[in-house]
C-alpha cells in the first residue's frame, strides 16, 4: 500500500517520533504507533494499573469498562507498522532545539527513504548548553553533579540508522532483556555503539529542562536562576522557538520529508499566543507573521495531548494542588490542568498516590489511535502517491 519496491527489497516509509518525554515515556503516544509493547520491564502496564486503582480506590468511579490490559487499548488502533517503520527519538527534559536537531539527524543518516516526521512540540523555556572537556573549564564538575545525572545527552550522528530508539544515553552492547531498549541493530553500523570521542566524559548536551527550581542543590543553580529571572524572557523563548519551528518546516520541506507538528500540551502553542503573552512577545511577530498559527496542528483546538483526552474524561478531584487559571480551549472544552484528573498519569509508591503531570498510559494510546493514526495515514497517502 505505501511500501517503495526496489530490485533488492521492499523499503517501508520511515516515520520519526520526536519531542520530550511525551514521546520518549514507554507508554507514550510514539510507543504506541510503533507497537513497542512492554518497554521499560512493562512499565506501560504498571502505569496504567495504578491509573485504574486510582480511579477505583481514591475517585470512586466504576471503571469497569476500561480494559485492564493497557495492550487491548493500544490494539483497538489500526497497525501503522504493517506500512512503515517507526523510529522514536524523544528525550526528557529536551526542548525545541535538541529535539529538532536529533530529527534532522536522523533524516539526514536516512537520505533516500520517504520519511514523515511527527514532532511534539516541548516547553519553550527549556534550553540546553553543548559542553566538552576540552574548553568547558569545570566539565568534570558540572557532568558529575548529582542534579546533571538525568540531564545529560548523548548524541552521536553516525548511529542514526538502523535502531528503533535514540533515547540520549550511552549505548553499548546489552542484553536482550535488559531495562534499556532493545534495538534491531544491522552488525554491520552498530548502531547502538557511541564512539569513544562521544561519551559523557569527553562531551555532552546539558539539559537546563525549563526551570531552576529542579536545581536547587547544583552549582550551575544561581547561573540558571539569574537566566531565568533576568536574561531569557519572553520574547527571547518566542525568538528562539519561533525560529526553530521555521527552520524544521523549511528543513523539511527542501528535502521532502512530510512534518505533522503538534503540541505537547496547552503552553507549547496556543498559549504562547494568548493575550497575557502578546506585550511579552513583540520581537517575535515577524517571525510568527511568517509561520501562522496553522504551521502547527493544535489537536482539533484540544491543544495538548492530556488536554485531548478532556473530551473522554472520567474522573477529576477537588483536591489538585495545581493552582491553575481555568482557560477555555478553542475546541470549546475548559482546562485547569488539574493533576487529579484521568487525563494524567497515577502512581501509587510507598504507600501514597502520586499524581503526574504527563498524559495517562490510557490517555496516550487513545490520542494515538483516536486523532494521530488517521493523521498519519494520510500522511503515508501523500508520500507514496
Amino acid at each position: 500500500m505505501f511500501v517503495c519496491l526496489t530490485e533488492a527489497e521492499i523499503i517501508k516509509p520511515l516515520i520519526i517520533c520526536g519531542g520530550c518525554s511525551f514521546t520518549h515515556a514507554p507508554d507514550s503516544w510514539a510507543q504506541v504507533l510503533g507497537n513497542y509493547k512492554k518497554m521499560w520491564q512493562d512499565t506501560p502496564s504498571q502505569n496504567h494499573r495504578d491509573w485504574v486503582k486510582y480511579g477505583k480506590e481514591v475517585a470512586g468511579v466504576d471503571m469497569s469498562n476500561i480494559p485492564t490490559d493497557i495492550y487491548e487499548v493500544w490494539d483497538e488502533g489500526e497497525d501503522i507498522t504493517q506500512y512503515a517503520d517507526v523510529m522514536v527519538v524523544g528525550q526528557g527534559a529536551a526542548g525545541n532545539q535538541l529535539n529538532s536537531r536529533i530529527i534532522r539527524n536522523v533524516i539526514e543518516q536516512n537520505a533516500g527513504r520517504k520519511i514523515i516526521v511527527l514532532w511534539q512540540l516541548s516547553g519553550w523555556n527549556r534550553k540546553e548548553y553543548a559542553l566538552n572537556h576540552l574548553d568547558t573549564l569545570e566539565y568534570k564538575e558540572i557532568i558529575h553533579d548529582p542534579a546533571s545525572l538525568h540531564a545529560t545527552s548523548i548524541l552521536n550522528p553516525v548511529r542514526l540508522r538502523n535502531c528503533s530508539h535514540i533515547d540520549g544515553f550511552e549505548h553499548r552492547h546489552v542484553p536482550q532483556d535488559s531495562f534499556r531498549f532493545n534495538e534491531d541493530n544491522d552488525p554491520e553500523d552498530a548502531p547502538e555503539v557511541t564512539p569513544r570521542h562521544y561519551r559523557k566524559d569527553r562531551r555532552a548536551w546539558l539539559k537546563q529542562g525549563g526551570t531552576y527550581s529542579g536545581w536547587e542543590d547544583s552549582i550551575l543553580y544561581e547561573n540558571f536562576k539569574f537566566d531565568s529571572l533576568n536574561l531569557d524572557s519572553m520574547d527571547n523563548q518566542a525568538i528562539r522557538n519561533l525560529e526553530t519551528i521555521e527552520y524544521m518546516k523549511l528543513f523539511c520541506e527542501s528535502r521532502n520529508v512530510e512534518l505533522l507538528t503538534f503540541p505537547g500540551w496547552y503552553w507549547t502553542w496556543d498559549g504562547q499566543f494568548n493575550f497575557d503573552s502578546y506585550d511579552k512577545t513583540l520581537f517575535s511577530k515577524e517571525i510568527f507573521g511568517r509561520l501562522g498559527m496553522d504551521s502547527v496542528n493544535n489537536i482539533n483546538g484540544f491543544g495538548g495531548i492530556a488536554e485531548w483526552g478532556l473530551q473522554s474524561e472520567i474522573y477529576s478531584l477537588e483536591n489538585a494542588q495545581n493552582k491553575n487559571p481555568k482557560i477555555q480551549l478553542s475546541s470549546g472544552y475548559y482546562f485547569t490542568a488539574n493533576e487529579t484528573s484521568s487525563i494524567y498519569e497515577k502512581a501509587y509508591v510507598d504507600g501514597e498516590w502520586w499524581c503526574g503531570n504527563h498524559p495517562s498510559s490510557y490517555n496516550h494510546a487513545k490520542f494515538c489511535n483516536d486523532w494521530l493514526k488517521p493523521e498519519v495515514l494520510k500522511l503515508l497517502d501523500k508520500t507514496t502517491n
